[in-house]
């Protein structure tokens, strides 16, 4: 991950809540910016003589003047439908591709006027913006647009195994501690033990819900991240490893590891050997299944200690200025 192009892009997510009209990023003047906006949602296109970028705003907790109460309640009923619907290779979550649906074209023609020229192009964007980004850039290889990159924060899941095993382009996604919405729709043995146990059996037992709401059983959808994943823990940047990868991918890392640390001998791993196992040296490479395992518990366990003590800190792990302390962090201790 290029932490230098990660701070560029959290900050214009995070400019995508402010954004108004024409104003551009403060720490950036870019050479065009054109807005669009989907049924509940908005975003901006912007280019400079480096790159162009296309950035999604995530979903806003309150109502301020420039979005309505109803604005806030459709963006909320849009992240809520996680029904699925068959997309290209794979189904995908039904309310964000409702939303791209709106501004398909537009969306191609701008991605294609700004990066004009041979430019490369980045998606971005934060919650639920993140995983608008996340669909887009899929859409938008499809429709024959190079996409050099999406870089995503806080982002729910977006589609099923065929989704993620098939994504095209590369995606990165960047989490902070104890948030919760990443690990949201819930995964499939989750989902399916949620769905029996409580969502499904209530759909079933009240005949005039059930064809309504059928698409909404919990235990038939599938939810799986697509990409490569950063993790902050509060400390250090933690980078998963997809299962079954780690030995082969670090095993020789971790033994020149030990042999400069605990035996003294050699100077260690460098550079090199993390980038030739695609981890930079900044980050601590973690099997997945483990990470997977540690991370969903150990966020609900904080949540429900929060409850019981009347705070709401957890909320404040999902805002974004979250994910710009971190890539700051990880800037400063490359210097």
């Amino acid at each position: 991950m290029d932490v230098t192009l990660a701070r560029r892009l959290v900050s214009l997510a995070r400019h995508a809540y402010a954004y108004v009209g024409g104003s551009p990023a403060p720490i950036w003047q870019p050479k065009a910016l054109d807005a669009f906006n989907t049924s509940c949602f908005t975003g901006f296109a912007a280019s400079d003589e480096r790159a162009a970028y296309l950035v999604f705003r995530g979903t806003k907790l309150h109502v301020d003047s420039r979005d309505t109460f109803l604005d806030t309640m459709r963006a909320w009923l849009s992240n809520l439908d996680y029904a699925q619907v068959e997309e290209g290779e794979g189904r995908v979550h039904r309310g964000f591709a409702r939303e791209l649906d709106s501004v398909g074209d537009q969306l191609v023609a701008m991605a294609r006027d700004h990066a004009a020229g041979g430019k490369p192009l980045y998606l971005t964007g934060h919650s639920a913006g993140g995983a608008l980004a996340t669909l887009a850039a899929r859409r938008l290889h499809a429709a024959g647009v190079p996409v050099r990159a999406a870089v995503v924060f806080s982002a729910p899941r977006v589609g099923d195994r065929r989704f993620a095993a098939t994504y095209p382009v590369p995606l990165v996604r960047i989490e902070h501690r104890h948030d919760l919405i990443p690990h949201l729709p819930l995964p499939p043995s989750l989902a399916r033990v949620v769905g029996h146990g409580m969502i499904d059996r209530v759909i079933d037992a009240v005949d005039w819900l059930a064809p309504a709401l059928g698409a909404y059983r919990l235990a038939q959808t599938e939810y799986v991240h697509a990409g490569e994943l950063f993790y902050d823990d509060g400390a250090d940047a933690l980078y998963r490893v997809p299962p079954g990868q780690y030995w082969r991918r670090f095993g020789p890392i971790l033994r020149e590891e030990l042999r400069a640390d605990l035996l003294r001998r050699g100077p260690g791993p460098g550079g090199l050997d993390y980038r030739g196992a695609l981890c930079p040296r900044w980050a601590t490479p973690v099997p997945g299944r483990i990470m997977d395992g540690v991370r969903l518990p150990t966020t609900l366990a904080t949540i429900i200690r929060q409850a019981r003590a009347r705070r709401l800190d957890f909320l404040f792990d999902h805002h974004i200025d979250g994910a710009l302390a971190f890539v700051d962090r990880i800037e400063r201790s490359r210097r």
